[in-house]
């Protein structure tokens, strides 16, 4: 075996009216009507009107509902039905209909005009074929109160859609976009919808109710999953046999919470804080071997201690034990519990020759501050660490803030360009795949109240949301809200507010950083991704939020519109935890 190199160790963004196409279909209860609005068994019915229409608060309104009905007999076409008599019930709301029936004129249209209250109100009208209720249309008026939006630049307004949804009345400039960010505050609840509702300019009602853009529904965007790590193994099994206390072994078993093969490792370096066994050839890879340990040394066990905290010396010997082997292929590194079951500070990492060495070390300051983690937990409540989202995000976010920024980037890009999926921004139960998730809500907490904050955290003895909240003084929900804004907003001119600020990854930027990986498809971040909605055309988006959840927008302005005020209607179907966030953008 070759003598394992030493290293000297110390001591140790109007209208009165606003019309917006629904698409989606609302049946009745009880003796209602049933099956699908819009006909069947050859009766066609066809709105004419938009289904949804949205008037302001204030005085009373009259809003027109009208539709055509057509009849098709054997193979012909679609003939005009004159004549034909719907009832006009009211299922819920305040408008005031003037007739309880209504009957097709000679074009198959029939149209009856309601009056609004000018009150907060949401009235639904369905209109049923006399004699045979399958047939039925519903509509529904929406009487909302209207929100002025100034948007001063930098600053970021805050917007409940109350139960009715609310009129959004901006200003949007050429060259200007307004980020609109509807968030949902309720870890417990999923498919909770919102909608965002247009009418572009020159439409008429027929084609905003035919032609306008259908609604939009979660995607699937690809979940990008890298090769695992940080794992944390509760009641782990032994990694092998070790020697007595105070002593430091000359060999460790490669066997572990994650490795099945039994052989020894032998030491390869011993350092002041450190001593890497290998499971590699015994005379190759020394270079390689010397220059990690001397990183350890020199970089990650003086960052880690200045963010999380001190390592524990249970076993007395002055170092932590690092076990390389290619036998965690499928993972980055483990951590086996082993302060709780044999009071031995060691972890485990994958050890490969291909890799860069910046990925091997990310994977050692990743694994390590679980150790330290874990230490901390062991003294305040005899438990293995935080709870798992917290503990990986910590070391997740452990990886760039120790220089090693290739792993780190990927998850910030994937942020930044893989929202608006419908998946929730901050599961508590872990999952890999919201990794990015993670990593970045802990490098904004340590960018909104400092580094100190991660040291706070692994020490106050609490798990979670609970020990967030303990630590920053905040609401946990109102810190998750400002998150979500500043991952809008981060990165783009004027806006120098910390609580919506990231300072140790530019979200506009890193262009050095991605330089040196060659690691991303372009060479500087691009900041949140925003999906683009054209005032310029009719649109209804329809989209549900799972969790804490958040979706990010940027209102566009027509080309040439020389009327340059907009009305956008927001509605969360009387969600209090839904809510809206608006900025204007350069």
């Amino acid at each position: 075996m070759a003598e394992p190199s030493r290293r000297r160790r110390p001591g140790t963004r109007a209208r009165p009216v606003f019309l917006a196409a629904l698409a989606l279909a609302a049946c009745g209860e009880g003796e209602g009507p049933v099956g699908a609005p819009g006909g069947r068994d050859g009766v066609q019915l066809r709105y004419v009107a938009p289904r949804l229409q949205v008037v302001p608060v204030g005085e009373a309104a009259r809003v027109t509902l009208s539709f055509r009905v057509r009849r098709v007999e054997g193979d012909g076409e679609p003939e005009p039905w004159a004549g034909a008599t719907f009832e006009v019930r009211r299922e819920k709301g305040t408008a005031r209909v003037p007739v309880d029936r209504v009957a097709t004129d000679a074009d198959g249209i029939a149209t009856v005009v309601l009056m609004t209250s000018g009150a907060v109100d949401r009235t639904t009208i369905e209109f049923v074929l006399e004699g045979d209720r399958r047939q039925h249309l519903p509509f529904d008026v929406v009487t909302a109160p209207t929100r002025e939006l100034e948007l001063a630049p930098g600053t970021v307004e805050d917007i409940d859609p109350t139960k009715t949804g609310v009129l959004l009345r901006l200003r949007v400039e050429p060259g200007e976009r307004v980020a609109l960010v509807p968030y949902q505050l309720d870890p417990r609840r999923g498919g909770v919808a919102y909608r965002f509702l247009h009418q572009g300019a020159g439409l008429d009602p027929g084609a905003v109710a035919f032609g306008a853009d259908p609604p939009a529904v979660p995607g699937t965007r690809p979940q990008v999953v890298t090769r695992d790590r940080g794992h944390v193994v509760a009641g782990a099994i032994e990694p092998g046999p070790l020697e007595p206390a105070a002593a430091i072994p000359r060999a460790v078993n490669v066997n572990s919470c994650k490795v099945n093969a039994f052989r020894e490792a032998p030491l390869r370096y011993l350092g002041e804080s450190v001593a890497l066994y290998v499971d590699a050839p015994p005379d190759q890879w020394q270079a390689r071997i010397d220059s990690i340990g001397r990183a350890f040394d020199e970089r990650i066990m003086p960052t880690n201690t200045e963010l999380f905290g001190p390592t524990t010396d249970m076993d007395g010997n002055g170092v932590v034990l690092v076990v390389l082997t290619p036998e965690l292929q499928g993972f980055g590194g483990v951590y086996c519990d082993s302060l709780r079951t044999i009071g031995v500070e060691i972890f485990y990492a994958l050890w490969t020759e291909r890799e860069p060495l910046g990925t091997v070390l990310s994977s050692l300051a990743h694994e390590h501050q679980h150790l330290i983690n874990a230490g901390h937990h062991l003294r305040t409540r005899g438990g293995i660490g935080d709870e798992r989202w917290l503990n990986e995000g910590l070391s997740f976010a452990a990886e760039g803030l120790n220089g090693y920024w290739r792993n780190s980037l990927g998850r910030v890009w994937h942020f930044l360009s893989g929202q608006n999926g419908g998946r929730s921004m901050l599961p508590f139960e872990y999952d890999l795949a919201y990794a990015d998730k993670y990593q970045m809500f802990v490098l904004y907490l340590g960018d909104r109240f400092g580094r100190g904050v991660y040291h706070r955290l692994g020490t106050s003895g609490r798990l979670g949301a609970s020990n967030v909240q303990h630590v920053t003084g905040l609401p946990f929900d109102s810190l998750v809200r400002d998150w979500m804004v500043a991952s809008a907003v981060s990165g783009r001119v004027g806006f120098d507010d910390p609580r919506y600020r990231y300072s140790t990854v530019d979200l506009g930027g890193m262009a050095e950083e991605i330089a040196a990986c060659g690691c991303l498809p372009k060479p500087r971040l691009q900041g949140m991704s925003l999906e683009t909605l054209s005032l310029g055309a009719s649109f209804d988006v329809f989209r549900a939020m799972e969790g804490y959840d958040a979706d990010y927008y940027a209102l566009v302005p027509a080309e040439g519109d020389r009327d340059r005020t907009y009305e956008i209607y927001f509605d969360a179907f009387g969600r209090p935890a839904v809510r809206l966030a608006a900025a204007r953008l350069p």
